[in-house]
Order: C-alpha cells, then sequence, then structure tokens
C-alpha cells in the first residue's frame, strides 16, 4: 500500500511540473519596481524596462564583447553623458581587442552594461551577459547565480548591431 501511494505521489508530482510554464529570456524580474531607497536606482546606468514584453530578440552571443578591464576607466568616461557611442575602427582596437571583425553591415557599439560583481571586484563567477533588442532598443541584462552580492558595477560592453540604438534599458539580477 505504501509503495502505491508513494507511486500516486510521484506521478502526481511530475504531471504538476510538466504544466509549469518556463519563460524565455528576458526574465521577469527586469519590470521590478525600482524605489530612490536604494543606493543604485539614481544611477543612470541602471534603467529597468517600464514595461516588459515577449517581444525581445535575442543578440547573438557572438556580436557582443566585455570591455577588458585595462579600458574600463576610458570607456566608462566615454558614457557618461549618453548610453550608447558609435566606435571607431582604432576605438574596437582597445575596447573590444578580441572581436574586430564582424559581419558587413554591423557597426561596433560601446553600451552601458553592469553586473553584479563578487568580492574581487569582478563580475560573479556563474555570470553572463544576456542582450536583446526590440526594434531599435536595446536590453543589456547580467544575470547571475548566488547567494550574496558585493554590490552592482558597471561594465560596458562593444555590441555589433545593424542599427544605432535609440534606448538602452539595463539591469543585473541574481538567482539563488
Amino acid at each position: 500500500m505504501k509503495r502505491r501511494l508513494v507511486c500516486v505521489f510521484m506521478i502526481i508530482g511530475i504531471v504538476s511540473c510538466a504544466k509549469v510554464p518556463v519563460p524565455s529570456r528576458p526574465a521577469a524580474h527586469l519590470q521590478q519596481k525600482v524605489t530612490d531607497e536604494e543606493p543604485w536606482a539614481t544611477d543612470p546606468w541602471f534603467r529597468p524596462v517600464p514595461e516588459l514584453t515577449w517581444d525581445w530578440e535575442e543578440i547573438l552571443k557572438e556580436r557582443i564583447s566585455p570591455v577588458p578591464s585595462v579600458s574600463q576607466a576610458e570607456a566608462i568616461r566615454l558614457l557618461t553623458d549618453a548610453p550608447v557611442v558609435e566606435l571607431s575602427d582604432k576605438d574596437v582596437k582597445t575596447f573590444a581587442p578580441m572581436l574586430q571583425s564582424q559581419p558587413v553591415g554591423l557597426k561596433p557599439y560601446l553600451i552601458r552594461g553592469v553586473f553584479m560583481q563578487g568580492p574581487d571586484g569582478k563580475p560573479m563567477g556563474t555570470g553572463h551577459f544576456f542582450t536583446h533588442h526590440r526594434g531599435k532598443d536595446v536590453l543589456v541584462e547580467f544575470g547571475c547565480l548566488g547567494r550574496k552580492s558585493w554590490g552592482m558595477r558597471k561594465g560596458p560592453l562593444v555590441i555589433w548591431l545593424p542599427f544605432k540604438p535609440e534606448e538602452v534599458f539595463v539591469t543585473c539580477g541574481m538567482d539563488e
């Protein structure tokens, strides 16, 4: 009898899990409400999507390059007044030395990004940037796993796009 009850509960559990929808990126936490009480809420680099819809298209990872640490201060300076800056060939050598050639028709743009930092000041080890676009709007998200963060930090990216972004939304988050 116990064996049958265990089997019945296992079947119910499996069937219940199969019915849970799994959303695709961008994640639902991107639509979070930000209050002025949070210290990073007034930082113009952190800019969540006001109304999240599911019509964002992923930008290929091959078109994205985080700016190397030796060039980050200069990249952050260039992005002080604008969330996106078109780059010259010379700039690409500085800000994206690993990804200098891209398909014809794409231009390199320096774009704001933020990440959850670990105790060493670098991005959390499990973290990755995810980038999407909707029309000429770009969404840059950093997601990672962890239980504790040592804060948010600016992390500019170079992204090759066929258009200059009109709006740039930037966010980061951590899941346990």
